[in-house]
C-alpha cells in the first residue's frame, strides 16, 4: 500500500511504499525508514516517521498522510497529478542511527524534499 506525503500546503510531495522506501512523486529514490527513522541511501538519518508523519530532525512537521493524526489542524489535501511507479530498491545501507528528538507541534520550515538532498 502506497502512502502519500503532503506538505504544510496539503500539496502532495512524497509517497511511501508498504516495503517502506520513500519516493519522489517523479519516482526517484530517496531513502527509507527503519524503525521510525528515515533514512538516505547512504544511511544517513534525514527524518522521522511516525504514525503517518513525517518530523526533520529537530522534531518539527514536515509532511502527512492524509488521515493523520494532529494536535494542529492539517491542510485540506489537494488533488495527486503524478502515479506513482516506484523502481527497484536494492539498497540496505548501513544505519547511522541518531536521537529522535522532541517532537513539537510545529511546521519545519524546510523543504520536505530538500532535507533528503545530498551534500556535494
Amino acid at each position: 500500500m502506497r502512502r502519500i506525503l503532503y506538505d504544510r500546503e496539503g500539496e502532495a510531495r512524497l509517497y511511501l511504499t508498504g516495503a517502506g522506501v520513500l519516493y519522489t512523486l517523479e519516482n526517484r529514490l530517496l531513502g527509507f525508514v527503519a524503525k521510525e527513522q528515515v533514512v538516505d541511501c547512504f544511511g544517513k538519518a534525514r527524518a522521522f516517521f511516525a504514525e503517518d508523519l513525517l518530523w526533520d530532525l529537530d522534531g518539527k512537521l514536515l509532511a502527512f498522510v492524509k488521515g493523520a493524526k494532529a494536535e494542529l489542524e492539517l491542510p485540506t489535501t489537494k488533488p495527486l497529478k503524478a502515479k506513482p511507479q516506484p523502481g527497484k530498491a536494492t539498497f540496505v545501507p548501513f544505519l547511522y542511527r541518531v536521537q529522535k528528538p522532541e517532537l513539537s507541534w510545529t511546521w519545519s520550515d524546510k523543504d520536505v524534499e530538500l532535507v533528503f538532498a545530498t551534500e556535494a
